[in-house]
């Protein structure tokens, strides 16, 4: 028997510690098809499953899925897309400029995760493709941003090989 998914936040713990779930992914994918969205909800009315959801949809957890209308009745591929999460219950809105400050906080900590993964997206993107016209070299860099020090924290440069 399933258990109940008390208090838990996320689509990935409620799927892998195999909770009750209700199949939304139908709703999801109709979603999908539109342009752009805002969720505005009552409080506690599974908003943040739902984005939990989309953020595991985004990035390619296929196999949290393996049973949902998603892959029982779509061809959806699951491809793999950056996601950017941002709790705003954490961010002080008292004042505009609190408010910016705060936000802008939350920005550089995302950005200072992992200078690799900045260089892994360059190069899985192929930024790079269109200078690779002439025989000049071309080198990558991969930057971390430290919200702390409001500076590079730490960067990885690749050369690439042609």
């Amino acid at each position: 028997m399933k258990k109940l998914p008390l208090g838990i936040q996320t689509f990935s713990k409620l799927r892998e510690e195999n909770c009750v779930y209700v199949d939304k992914t139908k709703h999801i994918y109709q979603l999908l098809q539109g342009y752009c969205y805002f969720f505005a909800r009552p409080r506690r009315f599974g908003k943040s499953i739902l984005c939990s959801t989309l953020a595991s949809l985004f990035q390619g957890k296929k196999e949290l899925f393996e049973d949902l209308w998603i892959t029982k009745n779509t061809d959806y591929t699951f491809p793999v897309h950056p996601v950017i999460h941002i709790d705003f219950g954490n961010i002080t809105v008292k004042t505009p400029e609190l408010f910016t400050q705060e936000l802008v906080d939350c920005l550089y900590a995302i950005a200072q995760k992992d200078a690799s993964k900045a260089l892994e997206q360059i190069k899985t993107k192929k930024y790079f493709e269109q200078y690779q016209q002439d025989s000049r070299p071309i080198t990558l860099i991969g930057i971390m941003f430290s919200a702390q020090e409001k500076n590079i924290a730490n960067f990885k440069i690749e050369e690439l090989k042609k």
